[in-house]
């Protein structure tokens, strides 16, 4: 069985502040087994593909619905990390933020954009799309790992199976390659407009207190 451990990247999830979705150490911890498991099923997988059709990862969807009929699970309180424009009334647009921000040490600033949502009504996700890189990918991106077959990245909250497309920025940011924060991968001018469609109607949320 291959192996899944967690990285130091997606940890960021767990501060306090990050936009996007949040999640605590203990459902990472839990997550980790549980994906491990759907992956060696190959149940709910999605392959990641690079520009040249090689697969450097996967995506592992959990039904978090579902959990609540697994013995030991209860579902996890993970919560949407985006609303649509129509739920955009005023006060939310006078809490929206825009500003150049690292994800870590050493990056270079990209522009970014979210509400400081202060509610606590964002609906708990239907499904968590857990995003696995391999240790070959994590290492030709010179970046730590786990030493595990595949580090758990990131962690996206979704309101269905389908999952929101990655941003804009993020795939210029991995246009860029390593030494920009990037992954290599060159930018696909259709997946592109389709992002711009997307996020052009959504906006990510940071949770506010």
């Amino acid at each position: 069985m291959k192996t899944v451990g967690i990285n130091k990247f997606v940890l960021r999830q767990t501060q306090d502040g990050f936009a996007g979705t949040r999640v605590t150490v203990g459902e990472l911890d839990r997550l980790v087994g549980l994906v491990q498991s759907q992956l060696a099923a190959h149940e709910n997988v999605q392959s990641l593909t690079n520009s040249s059709g090689g697969v450097y990862g996967y995506i592992v969807v959990i039904d978090n619905e579902m959990l609540h009929d697994v013995e030991g699970y209860e579902g996890l309180n993970i919560r949407s990390s985006y609303i649509h424009e129509d739920d955009w009334d005023r006060p939310l647009v006078d809490s929206l933020v825009v500003e150049y921000e690292t994800r870590r040490e050493g990056e270079l600033p990209f522009l970014t954009r979210y509400i400081d949502w202060k509610s606590s009504d964002l609906p708990v996700a239907t499904h968590l799309h857990c995003v696995l890189y391999s240790r070959e990918q994590l290492q030709s991106e010179n970046e730590e790992c786990s030493g595990a077959d595949y580090d758990l990245i990131a962690v996206n909250a979704e309101m269905g199976m389908k999952g929101a497309p990655m941003t804009p920025v993020t795939m210029m940011r991995n246009h860029l390659g390593p030494d920009f924060g990037g992954n290599g991968n060159l930018l696909d001018a259709e997946k592109y407009k389709e992002s711009v469609e997307f996020w052009s109607k959504h906006i990510l949320v940071k949770k506010g207190e």
